[in-house]
């Protein structure tokens, strides 16, 4: 059984600009704070008289005793920062993003992450 609760809040502005280089141009740029918090608890269940082999019977223990451990209380576990631009000259235009995601509980992993994507295109 998998319980999560999710609790996300962010603020953002958009920012908008006309005519910066030329006559046709545009941009809007839209930034974003967000503060993530949740908990979750997964508990394992299982009944059965199913006759196993050793080393499966060996795994089926060390996955119980994972999930019967993972329990969460409900915390602050990131803060995200993304940023999304928009340009666009006549018909062309660009579209690059990014999202960074500080994780704030203690551990052994990398806590900041990032995601970068850019688009571009034509508009008929």
């Amino acid at each position: 059984v998998v319980k999560d609760l999710t609790v996300s809040l962010s603020a953002d502005h958009l920012f908008f600009f006309k005519r910066l280089f030329s006559g046709a141009d545009e941009l809007t740029v839209e930034p974003a704070l967000g503060l993530n918090a949740g908990s979750g608890s997964i508990k394992y269940t299982h009944s059965g008289n199913i006759v196993l082999p050793k080393r499966l019977k060996h795994a089926f223990q060390v996955i119980r005793g994972l999930a019967a451990g993972n329990k969460q209380k409900f915390e602050l576990e990131s803060v995200s920062l993304s940023g999304d631009i928009y340009y666009s000259i006549g018909k062309f235009f660009a579209e690059p993003q990014v999202y960074i995601d500080y994780y704030l509980p203690a551990t052994d992993t990398k806590r900041l992450s990032a995601i970068y994507s850019i688009g571009a295109g034509i508009s008929f």
